[in-house]
């Protein structure tokens, strides 16, 4: 009864001893922009280069975008640029340069459009109407 106690306590911490790496891995934190990391409580990795689009705001009154942390309407300036359009997905600023930047809110997703594909049968099949008469 007592060596049964012993391993079934052994067994125990060795289970204990085994989970130890998995609650040391520090946890992603989903709000960061894309490419950030934390690691020991220091931010790691690549840091986003250049402003990062993290909101859109979209009324009918007003269009804004919060660009790298900060809040910036149509016509207003973000650093040397100006923020000329906002849609649901990305923000264009144009530098005091005329050159246009496109800045997406998730960079790493590609969206295409796919159209369907005609119906190929539809289209080879002889028309069911009624021949009409030509006199």
């Amino acid at each position: 009864m007592k060596i049964m106690r012993m391993l079934r306590q052994l067994g125990l911490v060795a289970g204990l001893m085994a989970s130890l790496p998995v609650l040391a891995a520090p946890l992603q934190d989903p709000t960061l922009p894309s490419g950030v990391a934390i690691s020991g409580g220091e931010l790691a990795g690549l840091a986003p280069v250049g402003p990062v689009l993290q909101s859109v705001m979209l009324s009918s009154g007003r269009k804004a975008a919060v660009i790298s942390g900060q809040m910036v309407r149509v016509g207003e300036k973000y650093e040397e640029a100006t923020l000329v359009k906002v849609t649901d997905q990305e923000a264009v600023l144009r530098g005091e340069d005329g050159v246009l930047q496109t800045l997406k809110m998730h960079p790493a997703i590609e969206k295409k459009i796919i159209k369907p594909a005609a119906d190929k049968a539809s289209a080879k099949r002889p028309s069911k109407r009624p021949a009409q008469n030509t006199r």
